[in-house]
């Protein structure tokens, strides 16, 4: 007890209290002190008497009950402590989860909902008040009747009141309203969230726009009986060729092709190879087994004789299979050709007359092709051009022009044949002696049934003519012969250049002047406001900028381009103006805008899907993908088989199919790129029911070797037993 007597006055009321169980904040409120002042007095009582904790000073002390009440109760404390933190914790996760879950929601592009155990709307995301234009001052609750189609009402009311009583996930459509008025079928999907008891506390569900995806359904539909229709009027037959039994089979439009009578399945080559004119027999084999060596495909050219006599031309493409490294299987196709090579004989012909009657003329005259190649030049276009015949060919004559008109008569040229239009310009070659010739060269386009088929061109000699304006239609032609807008202005924006094209898109004449024009006239307001703020400004500053702008074409369409806007100086450094080229590039940005909705168009048709969708690797025997719909009728998610490996998902085969299963393995492995084949199966669903299965697979992807990889499949469930098990 000397210790005791050691301790200050207000250290006796601290170590009193605590006896008493109080703790550090109730000896505080007492003592009217702060927690921080207790935990000091605290200190000074351990380091006086000697003790680690509290319990253990007032067991120091003489009172050993006290000391072991005060123990008790400083644990339950700390336990009391540790449970409200982790309450609060808990707490803390689950507001972090809800505002994590609301920000995802917001951010997908369906409409999302939250609904209680009773199916009440608490909650809607983002995209249901975009799409709707509803007012986020009413309940949410309201929304099934504000929106929904009155006709739809009562389905809906009856499935949610259906999936409330079973807590099975939901899945109908319905059609909802648009802001616009617009009524647009949705799939509405819910799954419930089930407590420890199995009770539905909460439903989350979304509502997915499907009207575009009914309308493409019908429009696909329509493209493939078309595409079926242009296959048949085409008369091509496919074959097939095996390379270990020299057996062959044909499509029936290939019978009809060679004019013999129809055979059904395998036959021996010898009939086809036996029809081909022997003159054509080596090349077409050495060409095939080329093919086989480099593994490339097939593309040859050869003749036949019918049993009529009659000689007919075959043009066939085809593709090489291997297995096991070695060539399986020669898949392809075969056209009769026979009209256009008869064709182009009367076309050589034709030819041959024209290079006859152009030899004896004083102007140089050449012929193209329709990508622009010559074809043919006469004896004075090469006395012109200093070139022989066989350099003038292709794109040979370009050696001959003046190294400071290449350009510009190239581009020129390449663009007329691309548009297929007529072709005038002025331009010099340069001789081997270095002498410099001016000529002027035109060509027309050769069309036959709308389709232009090349150009015939003369090239007159204007030397004299042309020397004076040299490099004016040098300068000129480079920029009136593009199709960017090119143009400049002074630093107050007025137009005080511009190319054919720009002149074009204002309406300004040839040798008109420009008056009070500006560029504001060519530019919407958001692009001209760009420029204004950001191009015209870096470009004083560092020389030169590039960016999307847009332009307004003379429909008052707006038009995506590609801008460059450079600044130029004077002799004192000073700048003097601005120029300006402009690229349409509104295709690159439609053909952007395309795959993207193909991309989203396939992700929704296959979530769309009420059959199974698959993709599995024979080869790594495992689930790449599989659509929602495997859940429904199946009981498995998709991550369920993904995640499953091939000797667990066979057991969910039923024992009496198992032969089923390896004999259509097998047939996959044979199967080439064109082929389905359908096949009935029973699998253990989840529930271990028995369901009968209807699938249909071809070939997705092979490896480097031919082999058949992945495949892709369709399953539906069966309503009734199948009478067959394979087709």
């Amino acid at each position: 007890m000397s210790r005791i007597k050691s301790l200050s006055a207000q250290e006796e009321r601290v170590l009193n209290l605590a006896r008493q169980g109080l703790g550090d904040k109730q000896i505080a409120q007492q003592l009217q002190l702060s927690t921080d002042t207790v935990r000091t007095y605290w200190q000074r009582i351990r380091q006086k008497v000697g003790a680690a904790t509290r319990a253990e000073i007032v067991a120091t002390l003489g009172d050993k009950q006290a000391a072991a009440a005060l123990e008790v109760v400083e644990s339950e404390k700390d336990q009391l402590r540790q449970e409200i933190a982790h309450r609060k914790s808990i707490e803390r996760a689950l507001r972090a989860s809800e505002i994590e879950w609301r920000r995802l929601a917001d951010s997908m592009p369906q409409i999302v909902f939250a609904a209680d155990g009773d199916g009440k709307i608490f909650h809607l995301n983002a995209r249901f008040y975009e799409y709707t234009g509803a007012s986020k001052d009413r309940s949410p609750a309201d929304w099934i009747l504000e929106y929904v189609h009155p006709e739809d009402l009562s389905d809906m009311h009856l499935r949610i009141q259906s999936c409330l009583i079973t807590a099975e996930p939901m899945e109908m459509e319905v059609r909802l309203r648009r802001f616009d008025g617009a009524y647009r079928w949705h799939i509405n999907r819910a799954a419930a969230y089930l407590d420890e008891h199995g009770q539905a506390t909460r439903w989350y569900g979304t509502l997915t726009d499907i009207h575009d995806i009914k309308k493409v359904r019908e429009e696909l539909e329509t493209s493939q009986a078309m595409l079926e229709q242009a296959q048949a009027a085409a008369d091509i037959g496919s074959y097939e060729f095996d390379f270990v039994t020299s057996l062959c089979r044909w499509s029936t439009n290939l019978f009809a092709i060679f004019s013999i009578p129809e055979r059904h399945g395998w036959f021996d080559a010898d009939v086809w190879i036996k029809m081909i004119v022997p003159e054509d027999l080596e090349r077409v084999q050495s060409e095939i087994w080329a093919a086989v060596k480099d593994q490339t495909a097939v593309d040859v050219r050869y003749r036949i004789q019918r049993p009529t006599g009659d000689i007919r031309y075959l043009h066939s493409r085809a593709m090489v299979k291997y297995k096991d490294g070695k060539p399986d299987r020669l898949i392809g196709t075969a056209q009769d050709v026979t009209q256009l090579e008869e064709a182009n004989r009367a076309l050589r012909l034709s030819e041959q007359q024209f290079r006859t009657m152009t030899e004896s003329s004083p102007l140089g005259v050449f012929v193209t092709d329709s990508s622009g190649q010559t074809l043919y030049t006469n004896a004075t276009y090469q006395a012109m051009t200093g070139l022989k015949a066989e350099e003038a060919l292709g794109f040979g004559w370009v050696k001959a022009l003046h190294p400071e008109d290449r350009d510009r008569l190239i581009n020129h040229w390449l663009d007329s044949a691309g548009r297929a239009t007529n072709f005038r310009e002025s331009t010099r070659f340069l001789l081997p002696d270095g002498e410099i010739r001016w000529v002027y060269a035109q060509a027309a386009a050769i069309q036959l049934d709308e389709e232009t088929h090349g150009y015939v061109g003369v090239v007159e000699n204007i030397t004299e003519r042309k020397q004076a304006e040299a490099e004016r239609d040098r300068l000129l032609g480079i920029i009136d012969a593009t199709p960017d807008i090119i143009g400049a202005s002074d630093l107050d924006l007025k137009v005080i250049a511009l190319n054919a094209a720009g002149r074009k898109l204002f309406g300004v004449a040839e040798g008109e002047g420009f008056g009070s024009l500006t560029i504001g006239k060519a530019h919407p307001d958001w692009a001209l406001q760009k420029i204004k703020e950001e191009g015209i400004p870096t470009a004083l500053s560092t020389g030169s900028w590039t960016g999307e702008s847009a332009i307004v074409n003379f429909n008052g369409e707006e038009v995506p381009t590609s801008q460059a806007i450079l600044a130029h100086r004077n002799a004192q450094g000073e700048i003097a103006y601005l120029s300006t080229v402009i690229r349409d590039i509104s295709a690159i940005k439609a053909v952007q805008g395309e795959l993207e909705e193909q991309r989203r168009f396939i992700e929704k048709v296959l979530e769309a899907n009420f059959d199974m969708v698959y993709i599995y690797d024979i080869l790594e025997r495992r689930t790449i993908y599989v659509n929602s719909a495997v859940a429904k009728i199946w009981g498995f998610s998709p991550d369920n088989l993904k995640a499953g490996e091939s000797a667990s998902i066979r057991k969910l085969f039923h024992p009496d199919d198992e032969e089923i299963i390896d004999a259509h393995l097998e047939r996959v492995r044979a199967l080439d790129d064109k082929t389905m084949i359908d096949f009935q199966y029973r699998i253990l669903a989840a529930d271990g029911s028995w369901k009968w299965m209807h699938g249909r697979e071809s070939v997705f992807r092979r490896d480097e070797n031919g082999r058949v990889k992945q495949i892709v499949g369709v399953a539906e469930q069966l309503t009734d037993q199948p009478t067959f098990t394979e087709t």
